[in-house]
């Protein structure tokens, strides 16, 4: 009755500016989000703390459909300090007015969300309190209650959902940014739904319309491809990847284009066959689905082979027999024959063929099966498995299935992981490698132990120590105007200099000074003979001679290390890695 706008808002909720005929003599006949909506600053942002739960608050952030996904990563990881994930679940379906199976909801409390806090994952969900995202977020809140304090990973819960559907957002509203925003959780009324207090993070994309669902889709979508491109562990350091999985829980029709967006971008999909809707169709259609003639040849030579004509019509009875309300047939038919030509991608997970508990097991079988697609020519995917097991730190993964003594491990491939387990602190899976046919005395040359200075975390003691020796050698206007007094008092250097990050690269010198500092002169200088100063007693000719060689000639890098372990060791105290360091001491 033209009381709503066909973005779904009431007509007198816009400005005028929007009523306006601002169109001309064109006619419109279907709203577009690009084309009828225009982008401004975002007004909600910052924390949100929910009314009636715990003090914990949440990050939140209103953004348009259009943002740049490598903005918001790299917000999430370096402003809101989420951890690096070393996997990434996106949970996709279940939602709408079907009450969700009681085994799907045994799957997420106790194999998803259990195998995500093993590997250190990120969960992506809706964050919406409704179904898949509401279940996500209980499974969450009960694994942190009951996990232990010192685990090492923690399950990070993260909602995408349409600015459009949440409930009260009103509340979450303030140009200057929210620190924190309350928000109060009564009954939400129809095609609203509010925010899951279970979640750390909410992302809440705005693409102009009210109270419909899919705006988010695209910008979900390509930030899963972005993550998909970025490296696992402490500051990008790791052997691979971040891995990246969908989950796919019932669906609807609408679920088509998101399933055939993801699959063309490779990232591979666990569909739980039996919980309705979308899942059915993809397991009926992969497993009864003849692929003896999926392509038929073209008679033009500069033609691509597509779909058979046997194989379209066997897709399209299917699509009659699940969804037989649907009138749109034609196009479902085209995108599920284009799911279809990237099948290699999908699993089909059947509940009553695994047990929950095994779920982590499951989810690495389907990330090797969608590496094996892109390994090189003369690569071996077991390489793969085990660059997903030290990701996830799964010793046991990597003991039962990997190092069992059917494969023949050369020492190229546990040394392209060893810096990974080394910087982000794997000692089982140090010890795993030393056994298996990693010789220390050839790995650690003194390039990598600078190396693994170089890789200290920012926020440790032992960084602003190896930054002020660095700043000294480096001879800037903050060391002051005397170096011999600066190695006394470093505490003279300004918090800007150190904030902004390492000028260039640590070198043994700068150790030899951390050491020096803590040791005093109970010991001779450390590294002093690689650097060739063994012949020096006078610190401030030590680091005339360092600050000119250093940058002329750097050699040392590739010679073997004297004493690995003990450097090694003394490596690991100086971070307070206790059981690495113990590792070490026994070695």
């Amino acid at each position: 009755n033209g009381a709503l706008c066909q973005c779904g808002e009431k007509r007198r909720e816009h400005c005028s500016v929007a009523l306006g005929d601002y169109f001309s003599t064109a006619i419109v006949n279907r709203w577009v989000s690009a084309q009828h909506s225009s982008e401004y600053p975002t007004d909600a942002f910052g924390e949100v703390q929910f009314a009636g739960a715990s003090k914990r608050h949440s990050y939140f952030l209103r953004l348009s459909c259009s943002t740049r996904p490598s903005t918001i990563y790299n917000l999430m990881t370096n402003h809101w300090h989420l951890p690096t994930p070393n996997l990434v679940v996106s949970v996709v379906g279940g939602e709408g007015r079907a009450k969700m199976k009681t085994w799907v909801r045994e799957l997420l409390r106790k194999g998803l969300v259990k195998a995500s806090q093993r590997a250190g994952a990120w969960i992506l969900t809706t964050g919406l309190r409704e179904d898949v995202g509401r279940c996500v977020g209980e499974a969450v809140r009960d694994h942190s209650t009951a996990a232990s304090s010192d685990s090492l990973n923690t399950v990070v819960a993260v909602g995408i959902a349409p600015w459009g559907v949440v409930h009260n957002k009103e509340q979450l509203v303030n140009p200057q940014g929210s620190f924190p925003a309350r928000y109060c959780t009564r009954d939400s009324v129809r095609d609203s739904f509010r925010l899951d207090n279970n979640y750390q993070a909410f992302l809440l994309v705005d693409d102009g319309s009210v109270g419909r669902r899919g705006g988010d889709t695209v910008f979900r979508t390509n930030l899963e491809e972005y993550i998909s491109h970025q490296r696992t562990g402490m500051y990008g350091s790791g052997t691979i990847d971040i891995p990246v999985l969908c989950m796919l829980i019932s669906g609807d029709t609408g679920m088509f284009e998101r399933v055939d967006l993801s699959l063309k971008s490779s990232i591979p999909w666990l569909v739980l066959a039996g919980s309705g809707g979308l899942a059915d169709f993809l397991t009926d259609l992969l497993e009864s689905t003849s692929s003896a003639s999926v392509l038929q040849s073209s008679s033009e030579c500069d033609s691509e082979p597509g779909p058979s004509v046997d194989l379209k019509e066997e897709v399209a009875e299917r699509v009659k027999k699940h969804f037989p309300a649907e009138s749109e047939n034609n196009k479902l038919v085209e995108q599920a024959l284009s799911i279809y030509q990237s099948r290699h991608l999908i699993l089909i997970y059947y509940a009553e063929q695994e047990s929950p508990t095994d779920f982590d097991t499951v989810l690495l079988k389907v990330l090797v099966g969608a590496n094996k697609q892109r390994v090189s020519v003369g690569g071996s995917p077991h390489i793969e498995e085990l660059k997903l097991a030290v990701a996830w730190n799964r010793v046991d993964i990597a003991k039962s299935e990997l190092f069992n003594g059917d494969i023949q491990w050369r020492y190229k491939d546990l040394a392209e992981s060893m810096l990974d387990v080394l910087i982000n602190d794997k000692s089982q899976f140090v010890q795993l490698f030393t056994e298996n046919g990693l010789n220390i005395v050839d790995y650690l040359t003194y390039g990598r132990l600078e190396q693994l200075y170089g890789s200290v975390p920012d926020s440790t003691l032992l960084y602003q120590l190896l930054q002020r020796r660095l700043v000294v050698r480096l001879g800037t206007t903050a060391a002051g105007p005397a170096a011999a007094s600066e190695i006394k008092s470093p505490s003279k250097l300004t918090v800007e200099n150190l904030e902004s990050g390492p000028v260039a690269d640590i070198t043994l010198f700068e150790v030899s000074g951390v050491l020096d500092l803590l040791l005093g002169d109970i010991c001779q200088p450390f590294y002093y003979d690689v650097l060739g100063l063994a012949d020096i007693c006078s610190k401030r000719k030590a680091l005339k001679r360092a600050s000119k060689h250093l940058r002329e000639d750097r050699s040392y890098k590739d010679r073997r290390c004297l004493y690995p372990w003990a450097s090694l060791f003394i490596w690991a105290v100086l971070q307070n890695r206790s059981e690495m360091a113990t590792f070490f001491w026994e070695m």
